[in-house]
């Protein structure tokens, strides 16, 4: 298995964990955590269909999940893409982390910290591509966050 196909099935395995112990793991927390993680979960499932749908209008195709640049596609920089290079993950990532808050459980804590560290990876493998495809994704990267805002961690 290639490792762009690897970093695919660990994420959805992740995501698939973190659903299974959003519905199997007692909640903790309180009223003011679970509106916190309800809202943080929206915000992201929001984020990330904004994303897909930028995606889709400016290159007339749905992104690719496997994270490797498909030859028809081009450099998006507009929208929530001028804020940050990988706004789907941006939008998965609050989706995680607001479960984590929400079931305030260290399952999903550590699940959503999984996923960030996954991330790091893909996005960086994806980066690496896409500075060879889009000579100009490298100064694109100097000025925008990878995941949030002016943070490039």
């Amino acid at each position: 298995m290639s490792k762009a196909a690897t970093l695919v099935v660990i994420q959805f395995v992740l995501l698939g964990l973190e659903a299974v112990a959003l519905l199997l793991l007692p909640k903790g927390g309180t009223d003011i955590t679970r509106v916190v993680g309800v809202a943080m979960s929206v915000l992201g499932l929001l984020v990330a269909l904004y994303a897909i749908y930028e995606h889709q209008r400016a290159n007339r195709q749905l992104p690719n999940v496997v994270p490797i640049p498909k030859e028809t596609g081009g450099l998006i920089t507009s929208g929530l893409y001028r804020w940050v290079r990988h706004p789907i993950y941006t939008g998965v990532l609050l989706g995680a982390f607001g479960i984590a808050v929400f079931q305030w459980h260290i399952v999903t804590a550590l699940l959503a910290i999984a996923l960030y560290g996954l991330f790091s990876v893909k996005s960086r493998y994806e980066e690496s591509l896409l500075k060879i495809a889009f000579p100009e994704y490298a100064a694109y990267m100097t000025r925008t966050g990878r995941f949030f805002p002016g943070i490039n961690l």
